[in-house]
């Protein structure tokens, strides 16, 4: 019994430190018998006899036998895929992962919803380490915990995975799932690496080009004179570089509604606001990672990234408003749809920013066997996520004449019609700069900073449990998270008073708006604006605003775990629990806002702090019917700590402000909200086909409490504004995805191949008390993905389709007011030729259908309140790839 229980432990030691070794691309024994095979971006070597090592960064049939491998249920897109689409950023590249859908905002992919759940209640990682928030101020949920990342360019990625079961030893923030970004590896055969991309492009909208890059080289290497070491290789360095400049140029439509809109009734218009943007947006970034292998028992290692987005935008813009009569003037309902609005005015809105926002990535640790049984993990890591604006200048010119007649014809929601005149009848051109003159301009500067202090350790060591085969693994971790937020308004008025808006638009050519559609008028010569002489205008009112702005949050989260991974015979089953003890803090500044609109910024800051302890337990099994054939069943559990600005303990009372009677507004946070916990249940079959290929289907549950909404209710004749906790909220789903190479079919259809996925969620809770379940915020029921290609020889032709419905964007207390976006179908195509084995020229095309993000009140698609377009990208390159 004795010598079994060795062999068991010596086997068991074996199988853990071949992981290991794979994981953390040590150099394998020499003496192995091997295949090549191609990783795109990596190679690596796998055994003889058709077996595929599981990776995240290398080609699919690696990413498929990953997901075969992992005892939780996950999705992996390696880089080999990443590289072949089209795609901006991160956010752009994890959409294609089955259960994501993506919010996009400016031309970008921004935040990711995982199986319906919205961006703050799902983890983004990197390396396996939270990270922090960064692009606050574009977060559609308010919480400022989601990761935008349209920081990162695709170049830095080594592989993207989503992590839909969580397991004790993974963090148990993750709601929906966590979005795991993978660092680029080393093949393990040793091999050095090196992979250039370059490509220009054209973007037809507006008529400007594009630039995009990316560099990944390393290899092993030893240090002249040093001592021999068991590894005669023991040092080994890979460094990444992305690089991605555009200026797609940005058309813009919004309007809003004076009443609650229902199909069939009028679209009387309060305003119509004609926006045309001029950006330009450069995602850079680099990572890296330098190891050293002495020998098989220690691994030690120094990773970063640094990544960030730099854009600049001006914004030329025109409002129509009043156009309800609300402003002393009247509406004449002329039927079908047309009005004749008397009292409106117009106004050309100027803004120029320039703002960067980036993560910063920090890592040290290692890992150590201690006796060929005990494997020791420790790591130590810095990241902080940042939002700058350096400038956020914004100007208004109001027309000269504030008493204008406005006709216009709401029928078509596609195209408002629309003519001006003046109280004689005599007809205006809104897009002449002669009849506007400056009002007022004010600047934005603010910094938000999001940091996280992570430390962490594990010990895991085999065991045998009635002939089974298992690793236990313990451990603990710390993350000491601390938030900042500052802005600096400042108010500024014309020293000489004001002046002309054609005194600051000399050169500048009139545009236009949606496609030559809507004149809006020049831009701004800003060498002239700027050289007028401003001085503060209002330097009380700007700091009380600055303080109302600013906000400190801390969260210390304190955890420790314990799991079983077991093997017998067909069956492996993973149960363990997780512990996290969190410590909160929130600081923000009060206020009070007189009936006459005067606001006065408490004395003091208000603070409020909180700590609670939660137990996240969970059971994974899964069975192999087949060596092909694989069956799952998944018990997790997660947890969504409240937003920051749901937390927020400052109270703003606005006298006279409620929206009926004469009673005050209060707005708040809510202080007592209890984290939003969740148990999910998956059922999964999955058949793995030849070559790398899948069949599989995920059904899954997810069942929450204290799910977090918005509340507004009335008491003793005041209004309130705050958020609560609610039980009985849950998703319901199911997700398939097919990966399959057609090399069955006769010759040429043998080089037809397969990738596609959906996603159906039903999400629902009471989120408007009193009115019925309805969807949950930021949840798309149905997300597509589809991926079609043809290889011969040296060339290969994709076509990429992605598919969001409808989504719920934001909710009010009315549902004819909700905002939802409509739904979105983008085609990208992608044709590659391999001139020769290392070499690869290719043409991409970018949303060629040119979908708009399109945002309506209600979810009619008669009432639109924001239409979006960016038009199409055009991308050619080449691409070097040593040892492919």
């Amino acid at each position: 019994m004795v010598m079994k229980y060795r062999l068991h432990l010596a086997a068991s030691t074996s199988l853990m430190f071949c992981s290991a070794l794979t994981a953390n691309a040590q150099t394998p024994a020499s003496d192995q018998s091997s295949a090549s095979i191609n990783l795109g971006s990596v190679t690596a070597n796998g055994q003889a006899g058709g077996y595929v090592a599981p990776s995240g960064t290398g080609t699919r049939a690696q990413a498929v036998a990953k997901q075969k491998d992992a005892p939780n249920i996950l999705f992996v897109q390696p880089a080999s895929e990443i590289r072949k689409r089209p795609d901006s950023n991160g956010a752009e590249a994890f959409r294609r992962i089955p259960g994501v859908a993506m919010q996009s905002d400016s031309g970008f992919g921004r935040f990711l919803t995982i199986r319906g759940l919205a961006e703050d209640l799902n983890a983004t990682e990197y390396a396996g380490v939270d990270l922090p928030a960064v692009n606050t101020n574009a977060n559609p949920g308010g919480g400022s915990r989601g990761v935008s990342l349209d920081f990162l360019p695709p170049g830095l990625i080594g592989g993207a995975q989503v992590i839909a079961t969580l397991t004790p030893d993974i963090p148990a923030t993750g709601l929906g799932g966590v979005a795991d970004i993978l660092p680029p590896e080393l093949p393990v055969d040793g091999r050095p690496v090196l992979n250039v991309t370059a490509a220009g492009g054209y973007t037809p909208a507006q008529g400007h080009g594009l630039a995009e890059g990316s560099i990944t080289a390393g290899g092993h290497f030893a240090i002249p004179g040093m001592a021999s070491m068991q590894n005669n290789k023991p040092f080994s360095f890979i460094g990444s570089f992305g690089y991605f400049n555009a200026s797609p140029g940005i058309f813009d439509e919004e309007e809003g509604y004076t009443n609650p809109t229902v199909a069939g009734q009028p679209s009387m218009l309060n305003y119509l606001q004609l926006r045309r943007y001029n950006n330009n947006r450069i995602t850079q970034g680099t990572a890296g990672e330098f190891a050293f292998d002495p020998n098989t028992a220690v691994h030690l290692y120094v990773r970063g990234m640094y990544s960030y987005d730099n854009e600049s935008i001006q914004k030329n813009e025109l409002y129509l408003q009043n156009l309800d009569g609300t402003n002393g003037g009247a509406v004449i309902d002329n039927g079908n749809n047309d009005f004749t609005a008397t009292g409106a005015n117009l106004n050309k809105y100027y803004e120029n920013s320039a703002e960067r926002v980036g993560m910063t990535f920090l890592e040290g640790g290692g890992q150590f066997i201690v006796d060929n049984l005990v494997t020791l993990n420790v790591h130590s890591a810095y990241t902080e996520g940042f939002d700058k604006f350096t400038r956020d200048y914004v100007s208004n010119f109001n027309s000269n004449d504030q008493n204008l007649t406005v006709d216009y014809n709401a029928s078509n929601p596609a195209l408002r019609t629309y003519s001006v005149s003046d109280a004689s009848g005599a007809a205006v051109n809104p897009a002449d700069a002669s009849n506007f003159s400056f009002t007022d301009l004010t600047n934005y500067p603010s910094h938000t900073t999001d940091k996280i202090y992570d430390n962490g350790f594990d010990a895991s060591a085999p065991t045998t449990f009635f002939n089974t085969l298992g690793t236990f693994k313990v451990g603990g971790n710390f993350s000491l998270r601390s938030r900042n937020r500052l802005q600096n308004t400042i108010s500024l008025t014309p020293v000489n008073g004001p002046f002309s808006l054609p005194s600051v638009t000399g050169g500048q050519p009139g545009q236009t708006d949606y496609g030559n559609t809507y004149p809006v008028g020049p831009n701004l010569n800003y060498d002239e604006f700027f050289a007028i002489p401003y001085g503060p205008l209002q330097p009380a009112t700007d700091q009380v605003a600055n303080l109302q702005g600013y906000q400190h949050d801390s969260e210390n989260i304190y955890a420790g775990f314990a799991q079983e991974d077991v093997q017998f015979g067909k069956f492996e089953a993973l149960a363990g629990a997780r512990v996290e003890a969190t410590q909160d803090s929130f600081t923000a500044y009060g206020s009070t806002t007189s009936a006459g609109g005067t606001t006065t910024v408490n004395a003091t800051p208000t603070t409020n702090s909180i700590s609670y302890v939660n137990l996240f337990p969970t059971f994974q099994m899964k069975y192999a019917f087949t060596n092909a054939l694989q069956g799952r069943f998944s018990y997790s559990t997660g947890i969504a700590r409240p937003g920051f600005q749901q937390i927020n303990p400052a109270v703003s009372v606005t006298f006279n402000g409620a929206a009926v009677g004469a009673g005050n507004l209060i707005t708040k946070g809510n202080p007592n909200l209890k984290p939003m916990t969740g148990d999910s249940f998956d059922l999964a079959l999955g058949y793995f086909t030849q070559h790398g290929g899948l069949l599989e289907a995920d059904a899954f549950q997810k069942d929450f409490k204290n799910y977090v909404i918005a509340n507004s209710f009335f008491q003793g004749g005041n209004q309130f504004q705050t958020f609560s906790n609610i039980n009985g909220a849950v998703a319901r789903g199911v997700t398939l995805e097919a990966i399959q190479n057609l090399y069955f079919l006769p010759k040429p259809l043998d080089g037809l191949g397969l990738e596609a996925n959906a996603t159906y969620v039903d999400a629902t809770a009471d989120v408007i008390p009193g009115q019925g379940r309805s969807i949950l915020p930021q949840t798309y029921p149905l997300t597509i993905n589809a991926t079609e290609s043809y290889k011969t020889g040296p060339f290969e032709f994709d076509v990429d389709e992605t598919y969001n419905s409808r989504n719920l964007y934001t909710v009010a207390s009315d549902p004819s007011t909700n905002i939802y976006t409509q739904p979105v179908l983008q085609l990208d195509v992608s044709a590659f030729y391999n001139v020769t084995p290392k070499l690869q020229v290719f043409f991409q095309g970018n949303n060629l259908t040119n979908y708009k993000l399109e945002f309506t009140q209600s979810a009619s698609s008669t009432f639109p309140v924001q239409r979006e377009y960016y038009g199409q990208k055009f991308i050619v390159g080449v691409h070097y790839a040593l040892g492919s």
